[in-house]
């Protein structure tokens, strides 16, 4: 096994570990190699609170540190977190990109949570185009990012969750952290 090859697999099997990455982006940098700073910005972004009023110069340093990264070696290593397709759901979704299980075809994962596929998208209008299919996705964290941004006019008439309607009094519920399982695959 390659340095690198050990360098991703210590960050498959620790996902959410900062150390690994940072080692990595060192390995990078020594090598001459692009996407150390991008690592470094990544793992800055990840530590800062939602609320965090940095949190959008950070995204655009992010944007910055990730010029002249290979896009197939960013949706292996990114922590973009999984969206519901620009849908409102009941839940968000609690999972990121490095968390979901590796398939054979680049750029997907699986998510074993939902039992379903998960696309790396690295263009608005392709993660549009998956979540148009009702499927989920991980946006490229480079791309300047706007409120609803995946919304598809195919649902400008009602709202979904996993397939089903909201009722039109129900709003989502942000904080629900395990999707709601339809009746026949309820527990207990």
């Amino acid at each position: 096994m390659s340095d690198e090859a050990a360098f991703l697999a210590a960050i498959r099997a620790a996902p959410t570990d900062d150390l690994p990455r940072l080692v990595y982006a060192d390995w990078l940098d020594e090598h001459d190699r692009a996407g150390g700073g991008f690592l470094r910005a990544e793992c800055e972004f990840a530590a800062l609170a939602p609320s965090d009023p940095c949190r959008e110069a950070m995204q655009g340093r992010l944007r910055e540190a990730s010029l002249g990264v290979d896009p197939d070696w960013l949706a292996s290593i990114s922590r973009a977190p999984v969206e519901g397709c620009g849908v409102e759901f009941r839940f968000r979704c609690p999972k990121q990109w490095e968390q979901l299980q590796p398939t054979a075809e680049e750029g997907v994962r699986f998510c074993g949570q939902c039992r379903q596929k998960v696309f790396f998208c690295s263009s608005i209008e392709i993660a549009q185009t998956h979540a148009s299919l009702g499927e989920c996705v991980a946006v490229d964290p480079r791309l300047a990012r706007k409120p609803r941004d995946l919304e598809s006019s195919v649902w400008e008439s009602g709202r979904f969750v996993m397939g089903m309607p909201l009722a039109d009094d129900e709003e989502p519920d942000p904080k629900s952290e395990e999707p709601p399982l339809p009746p026949s695959r309820r527990r207990g």
